[in-house]
Parts: C-alpha cells; structure tokens; sequence
C-alpha cells in the first residue's frame, strides 16, 4: 500500500521511449551538377527520413538552402550559390530530431559534395 504513490510516476517514465540520434548523411547517395559559370551547384539524392528537411548551410557566412524531403527519401534542392572549395554544414530533420551537422566540400571537378578532409 504504501508504494502506491509510485505507481504514477512509473506510468509516466514507462511511456518515454528513449530517442535514436539521426544518422549523418551518406555522401555516396548525392548527385552534384555545377554551372562554373554561374558558380552555382545542384544537389539532389536521397536520405533516409521520408517528409524532413534538408539543410545545406555555410556556417561562416550563414547562406545556404533548406528543402523538403520528399515522402520517398529524395530531394532536390534546385541551383544554388557555390564556389569551388567551399564547406558546407549538411544537416536534416524530422521536425522532432535532427542529425548532427556534417560538414560537406564542394568540388567542381568532378562534380561532387564529399565529406571535408580531416
């Protein structure tokens, strides 16, 4: 009788499902087109959270572009302002998580977003 008073409180830690942090992207699943004229890339691929986000964000300057996961995992994310060299934290979410920033190089030749040398 007298542990009753911690029946609420077991009720209540039974039903907080411990959370899995979001995997970081996988940069073999990017496809990279550039126009060096324009100094423009479009990234498009696909990750796996189905309805996110992806962010791909300069993290001096602040630029970047943010788009909607598509309900099968791909994305496009349209032309966007890139120089060659240039890092890029790559990020998304399921509105509830996000995966932890993972930074990203451009390159012109050959056309890619690759995980930035150590």
């Amino acid at each position: 009788m007298r542990f009753l008073w911690a029946l609420p409180i077991l009720f209540i830690c039974s039903c907080n499902t411990p959370q899995i942090p979001l995997p970081p992207p996988s940069w073999d699943s990017f496809s990279v087109t550039v126009d060096t004229e324009a100094e423009e890339i479009r990234v498009v691929g696909f990750v796996s959270l189905a309805g996110g986000q992806l962010s791909i964000i300069d993290p001096i300057s602040g630029n970047g572009i943010i788009r909607r996961i598509e309900e099968t995992g791909a994305f496009d994310t349209g032309f966007f302002s890139a120089q060659d060299g240039q890092r890029f934290d790559v990020s998304y979410t399921d509105g509830h998580d996000s995966s932890d920033p993972a930074c990203g190089q451009v390159s012109y030749s050959p056309p890619s977003l690759q995980k930035c040398p150590n």
